[in-house]
């Protein structure tokens, strides 16, 4: 079976609280529920269009940061990547949610986003054609 990437946008050690200036991910190879291998790196830094080439380039399937714009919410959608927004705490316990279907509880919401992160959270992209 193949693995899933997914990408962590971190900051000392927790969810980094805007993706739109985050500097560095855990990229985080899976398979199922497993973790294969964690990988520390820097994300390009602006533009955005940067930033979202760079998550293709990876084959990233799943984005988790905390707050993000909406440009930016739109790029990494045209590029059917799962984003997970408005997320918030220690990286290793938000993937270690993550790898057990578990994210979405309010644990893990960034503070005054709850009822906004319910609505938001989970971002499937639309498969209309990659912009990279």
């Amino acid at each position: 079976m193949a693995t899933m990437k997914a990408v962590f946008t971190t900051w000392r050690n927790r969810i980094a609280p805007v993706f739109d200036v985050a500097q560095e991910v855990v990229l985080v190879e899976a398979d199922q529920d497993r973790r294969v291998r964690s990988t520390v790196m820097a994300l390009p830094k602006e533009p955005l269009e940067r930033k979202v080439r760079w998550l293709c380039e990876e084959s990233v399937k799943v984005l988790v940061c905390g707050a993000m714009s909406r440009g930016a919410l739109e790029l990494v959608r045209v590029e059917n990547i799962e984003v997970f927004s408005f997320v918030a705490g220690d990286t290793d316990q938000v993937i270690a949610a993550w790898l057990q279907g578990s994210l979405e509880q309010k644990a893990f919401a960034m503070p005054g986003c709850a009822h906004q992160r319910q609505r938001r959270c989970r971002h499937r992209g639309r498969n209309n054609g990659s912009k990279f």
